[in-house]
């Protein structure tokens, strides 16, 4: 073959190839846009269509066969289309579902024949008159139907809906604003006046005028309220700005502005009333409480405070006339636990010389027959006992030797008492050996060095003998300088000549 004719040759064989690639291409944008238009399809379930031309169906038996027939070809249809986009995803295409006869020419001769019988429909409707009144009166016979079915639930909610005005009509006769007002009027003009001027006096007896205070009334849900709170141009709580002994003043004239309208005149119980009072506002409560006693009321006083305890006696026994007045103490023991009352039993801080002397003197003798001096349970014992007798001498000096001229729990200054008080250098001596002594074998933690012996039961009473024959001596050497001290008091005899 020449060179021109195999040019030919491969100018022929480049035309072919090319128009087949081309022709390839065309074919498989052709199939992609056919496999998307299968894949959007939207064909409806059998189970639609049934439900949709269920109506239909219903007019005859023929049409009822033509909805089975109808529903047959979509289930065909939807099995056609996926078999279709499964056999294109792996390209391998076999037979697929063959779809049912075609239902368009039967679609289309139903659909003619129910526009005619609607037109006669139509005609005949509009030929009777008596139609449209049918039908409301069957409209009204299915309503009466209903109502007739469900009487017994209507007459329910009817009575409901009955007894719910009611109701709200009783709120509205009753609603706690009007009850509120009216009450605010009445506690105004009968109690907030009279309680008002109590509480001022309440608070001018317990030191308390140096503080504004205002006092309000309102009513909440039917209930009447007051209180007593800061006279400032801004609210602010009392707990901001008065001390904790300052609102405990204040609570406690409160509480006795509210009781004083109560004519009933029951017993009150207060228990520990002047926790973080100073000594000036003890007193005024003290006094206060007497006051209270002496209208008739009891009154039952629970408290720590020693300095209070006093004070009430005091106040009591100065009142005019005296106001009774009943000691109590409450103690507990190692052998009848707690909870003792006693008329007599003082605590150990409020007894007197000669009482805690008796004391020691019982103790000292719950120790005959100890024979081994040596323990730890007898040196805790005998430390016990000095601790407590050096306490005694110290309260010796402030009660018989000073007179009671000063007391730690009492806040006055009795001159008086100096009449009997008398102290000479022999007092400084056996005072500062007896302290030093009892010191020694108290709670003070000795060096070891000294090497004092623990003291014995007789060490103990020689000891407690010493402190009682001074009080016996001082008390008689006091009454014999009041005696002598008195008759300064009184001017000279004239003699008459």
């Amino acid at each position: 073959m020449t060179a021109d004719a195999a040019g030919r040759i491969q100018s022929f064989n480049d035309f072919v190839t090319g128009a087949a690639n081309k022709a390839a291409q065309v074919a498989s944008i052709a199939h992609e846009e056919a496999l998307r238009q299968i894949k959007g399809l939207t064909i409806a379930t059998g189970e639609a269509v049934e439900a949709a031309l269920g109506e239909f169906g219903d007019l005859s038996a023929a049409r009822k066969a033509m909805v089975a027939l109808i529903s047959a070809y979509y289930v065909e249809a939807g099995k056609r289309r996926d078999a279709i986009v499964v056999a294109a995803a792996l390209s391998e295409y076999a037979a697929f579902p063959q779809l049912a006869a075609p239902v368009a020419s039967k679609l289309r001769t139903e659909a003619e024949a129910l526009e005619a019988e609607a037109l006669t429909d139509d005609k005949a409707a509009a030929d009777d008159g008596n139609r449209a009144t049918d039908r409301a009166r069957r409209d009204t016979l299915k309503d009466r139907k209903k109502l007739g079915d469900d009487l017994t639930i209507v007459l329910a909610r009817l009575a409901n809906l009955e007894e719910r005005r009611k109701l709200l009509s009783c709120c509205d006769a009753v609603e706690t604003g009007s009850v509120s007002r009216q009450m605010t009027s009445l506690r105004r003009s009968l109690v907030m006046q009279d309680l008002e001027k109590r509480v001022v006096a309440e608070i001018e007896t317990l030191a308390l005028t140096h503080i504004p205070f205002a006092v309000n009334d309102r009513s909440q849900d039917g209930q009447s309220y007051f209180e007593v709170g800061l006279n400032a141009a801004k609210a602010i709580s009392n707990s901001k700005v008065l001390s904790e002994g300052e609102q405990r003043a204040l609570a406690l004239a409160c509480f006795l502005a509210e009781v004083g309208g109560d004519t009933s005149r029951q017993g009150m119980i207060i228990d520990d009333p002047v926790s973080s009072l100073d000594h000036v506002r003890i007193r005024r409560v003290a006094a206060r409480l007497v006051k209270e006693a002496a209208t008739g009321r009891q009154i039952i006083i629970f408290t720590h405070n020693l300095l209070f305890f006093n004070e009430v006696v005091d106040a009591a026994a100065q009142a005019n006339p005296p106001i009774p007045l009943v000691r109590n103490y409450i103690n507990k023991s190692e052998s009848a636990g707690f909870g003792l009352i006693s008329e007599t039993d003082e605590p150990w801080i409020a007894q007197s010389v000669t009482k805690r002397i008796e004391t020691l003197k019982t103790r000292l003798k719950s120790f005959d027959g100890a024979t081994d001096f040596t323990t730890d349970a007898w040196r805790r014992s005998a430390k016990d006992f000095y601790s407590d007798l050096r306490e005694t001498w110290e309260r010796l000096v402030e009660e018989i030797l000073l007179g009671k001229v000063v007391e730690r729990f009492n806040s006055d200054v009795k001159t008086q008492s100096l009449k009997g008080v008398v102290v000479e250098d022999e007092d400084h001596k056996r005072i500062y050996w007896a302290m030093k002594r009892v010191s020694e074998r108290s709670g003070h933690d000795m060096a070891s060095a000294k090497a004092i012996p623990v003291p014995t039961p007789n060490d103990m009473k020689s000891d407690l003998d010493g402190i009682d024959q001074y009080r016996i001596d001082t008390t008689k050497r006091k009454k014999d300088a009041e005696k002598r001290r008195i008759e300064f008091e009184q001017p000279p005899k004239a003699t008459v000549l």
